[in-house]
């Protein structure tokens, strides 16, 4: 369909135009800005995060391509290869401009989501979980398989009672596997009388949990 032979019926001296294998037709003088393919929406803590940009020059040739928004993010001037490498779990917005020879201006904006830990979430492979904000970040990935790789206290984090009325969150449900490494979760505290379900899980349904120590846990 993006093909002038394909409307026979259509006046393409006067009336209509078209970007022959790229744009449908349109009325003269009428232009179309260039469009920014989707940008894999996914990267992960550490690793490398790489992406070919696709731009197409919907009437005209394509005559610039810039990034912003993502510190430390990369766009290669010979291929549009965008190269990153996330060091936190912050879920940073990239704007792609793309301007074409007429100088119409494309902004596309695209959250891209980091997976906040090292490993594969698979059983030869899990999730490895350093840090108390890695813990509660599992309730974004509740069928996966994670790993303790060192012990845990809660004392002096957000969820203490020092610092929080309610303490942690329980996580709602949990279908993967935790193997904990012979390590110990200590001085867990929770105060959400308004729960049905509560604990460090909610619901544990399906999951494995092994080799996991619980010290001085006060829940109410």
């Amino acid at each position: 369909l993006m093909q002038q032979a394909s409307f026979t019926d259509r006046d393409f001296t006067d009336t209509w135009q078209i970007t022959e294998g790229q744009t449908l037709p349109r009325l003269r003088g009428m232009y179309n800005h260039p469009v920014v393919l989707p940008v894999a929406d996914t990267a992960q803590i550490n690793k490398p995060y790489t992406h070919t940009l696709r731009v197409v020059g919907m009437d005209n040739t394509v005559a610039s391509v810039s990034i912003s928004g993502v510190e430390g993010m990369t766009l290669s001037e010979t291929d549009n290869t965008l190269t990153w490498t996330p060091t936190n779990a912050n879920e940073p917005t990239l704007t792609v401009t793309a301007t074409d020879a007429n100088g119409a201006v494309t902004h596309h904006r695209q959250r891209i989501a980091v997976i906040p830990f090292d490993g594969e979430g698979t059983m030869d492979n899990p999730y490895q979980i350093t840090t108390i904000a890695q813990l509660s970040a599992v309730r974004s990935y509740s069928d996966k398989c994670f790993i303790l790789m060192n012990d845990l206290n809660f004392d002096g984090s957000e969820y203490c009672k020092a610092n929080s009325q309610s303490g942690w969150l329980p996580i709602e449900k949990f279908t993967g596997m935790l193997y904990g490494n012979n390590h110990v979760i200590k001085n867990l505290y929770i105060n959400r009388l308004d729960v049905d379900k509560t604990g460090l899980f909610g619901i544990i349904e399906n999951a494995l949990i092994s080799v996991l120590g619980l010290a001085g846990v006060h829940i109410q």
